[in-house]
């Protein structure tokens, strides 16, 4: 659909603090890196990894896997100031 109407699609892969990378959670989230880039370029949609942006940024978390209002913040400035959302998506 948002190729058809020529709508960029954007993924963006949230934040994660150290606390939630065990041994397994560690693996599946590179397997999950992997194939989201592979798959961006063939798919042809703009992948954006934050998942170890924030890493020891505990004010920035509810829990280890879920952000905050201030996490959600930082994230949309990350997001604003890297233009990851090009100008004309609007």
């Amino acid at each position: 659909f948002a190729r058809a109407k020529r709508i960029p699609l954007i993924v963006v892969n949230l934040p994660l603090t150290q606390l939630y990378f065990d041994r397994s959670r560690t693996e599946y989230e590179r397997q999950f890196r992997t194939f989201m880039r592979a798959a961006s370029r063939t798919e042809q949609f703009r992948f954006y990894d934050l998942s170890r942006r924030w890493l020891s940024q505990h004010d920035y978390y509810i829990d280890p896997s879920h952000l905050n209002r201030y996490g959600a913040a930082a994230v949309s400035q990350q997001l604003a100031q890297t233009q990851v959302i090009p100008k004309s998506a609007f």
